[in-house]
């Protein structure tokens, strides 16, 4: 099942538009930089056959990891 799916992400990633799934990885980090609402550039990067990991990626490159401090 792991290779089935690793082989199905791989083909999905070659016949997508990458310059469209770029434009919209860059409207997130934007919608990063910024107040405005995150939800539809993140809708956008998706239709654009972005995957979760590239969008959390990116988000994680613009805002960190987070970690929690222990109170004691």
């Amino acid at each position: 099942m792991e290779r089935d799916q690793a082989a199905e992400l791989a083909r999905r990633r070659a016949e997508r538009d990458g310059d469209a799934e770029d434009q919209a990885l860059a409207g997130v980090v934007a919608a990063a930089r910024s107040s405005g609402n995150m939800i539809p550039p993140i809708l956008t990067a998706a239709q654009a056959e972005a995957t979760l990991g590239e969008i959390c990626g990116v988000l994680r490159d613009e805002w960190g990891n987070y970690s929690e401090n222990p109170v004691f």
